[in-house]
């Protein structure tokens, strides 16, 4: 996993913060009246995430001839 050179110590700082405010009520009601369901998790979990959407839009790209950079 990648995280663009950010000290391991503030990726966690920063999932530890994202983690707290994903399990707020307001928050998830506001935007679940989106239709957004948020989670929260790990870092290595969203990284996962990323990485199986890009792959997943990529071949989608691909199967309708779309240029990839």
């Amino acid at each position: 996993m990648t995280t663009g050179g950010t000290p391991p110590e503030i990726i966690r700082k920063l999932n530890t913060a994202i983690n707290e405010i994903v399990s707020e009520q307001e928050f998830n009601r506001h935007f679940a009246s989106l239709g957004y369901e948020m989670t929260g998790g790990s870092v290595e979990a969203f990284a996962n995430f990323l990485k199986d959407d890009i792959a997943r839009y990529a071949a989608l790209m691909k199967s309708i001839g779309g240029a990839i950079e």
